[in-house]
């Protein structure tokens, strides 16, 4: 393949490596409102910042439809390996098609800045419904089950997520009433079982948010699928709860909770005897003890929601790792 023919390959094909990548100092702008990415995307808004970088709303001005770009701020985080990550990382969630998954469209680099495009969700993050209680029982067990549906899917595909959180959960009522969720940010998961990917990623290294990070994040340890089923059950204690399972302790109690604490539980509501096991299972310090899957946990919050019994019992009164 000529130079010509590399320069005119979509975004997507373009392999980033030690060769090609220029790193910014961080003078880059940060503020991208008004600019034109890889001449086809129209920043409009930005939608949020997080640890990493900043989200922003943009026209894709070919096929005139909404996206998400996610830019990746220069930092002490950001180096070559880490760029050459982000894009097998986005290249890997780009294969994943499903109604319950924002999808990853492209990549790129711009001013020394990568960049994955994500789909666009209409709707507000769950953090939302859980802060204003807005959701009814029937919601709550529906936007668990749509979540263990994504997440499924996913793991199938050996991709985890490492960072479910009802700020990642996006839901929309769609026109005849029905909740839509779209679980988003896939563009920073791991391959499972890739010693090449662990590698890059640094195992030792924390990733996810303390409130609804696995025990084994918390270790440093490597994630799998039950590290996302981890934070599910995190999820699910906090709809029927209002709070998280280790609310208002600082950064390191929450962490050490996670790992040492008692499972915490609730009262489950009347009419759905059996959600509390079922958060309380997924929150099981062993990840050998929680659900093996998302499809097991979707199978048991389908139980609770037709009114047939669950069983669960403890294996230990701190769920001990070991």
């Amino acid at each position: 393949m000529n130079e010509e023919e590399l320069k005119n390959r979509p975004p997507d094909l373009k392999e980033i490596t030690d060769a090609n990548i220029s790193i910014g100092t961080g003078e880059e702008s940060a503020n991208l409102v008004g600019e034109i990415i890889d001449e086809k995307y129209e920043v409009l808004s930005e939608i949020g910042q997080g640890g990493l970088g900043i989200v922003y709303k943009a026209r894709h001005l070919i096929a005139d439809r909404l996206v998400a770009i996610k830019i990746l701020l220069p930092g002490k985080h950001l180096d070559k390996k880490t760029i050459v990550r982000f894009q097998r990382e986005a290249k890997t969630a780009m294969g994943l098609k499903h109604p319950n998954i924002a999808g990853v469209q492209d990549i790129g680099i711009h001013n020394q800045m990568p960049f994955i495009v994500m789909e666009y969700v209409e709707g507000d993050p769950l953090k939302s419904y859980i802060e204003n209680n807005s959701l009814t029982d029937s919601q709550k067990l529906d936007i668990l089950k749509q979540s263990c549906l994504a997440l499924e899917y996913a793991h199938k595909d050996g991709v985890v997520h490492r960072d479910i959180k009802p700020a990642n959960i996006m839901v929309r009522t769609q026109s005849d009433g029905s909740l839509n969720v779209k679980v988003i940010d896939f563009g920073i998961a791991k391959l499972v079982d890739t010693k090449e990917e662990v590698t890059l990623t640094n195992t030792g290294d924390l990733f996810g948010t303390p409130a609804y990070m696995s025990p084994e994040q918390c270790m440093g340890e490597v994630s799998d699928n039950r590290t996302d089923i981890y934070a599910l059950g995190c999820i699910a204690h906090e709809l029927f709860t209002g709070a998280s399972p280790y609310p208002s302790l600082s950064t390191l109690a929450v962490l050490n909770a996670h790992v040492n604490e008692d499972v915490p539980s609730f009262k489950a509501p009347e009419q759905l005897k059996g959600i509390d096991l079922v958060a309380r299972k997924a929150l099981a310090k062993n990840k050998e003890h929680r659900y093996q899957s998302a499809k097991e946990m979707f199978e048991e919050i389908e139980k609770v929601e037709t009114g047939d019994k669950i069983h669960y019992v403890a294996r230990e009164s701190k769920e001990k790792r070991a």
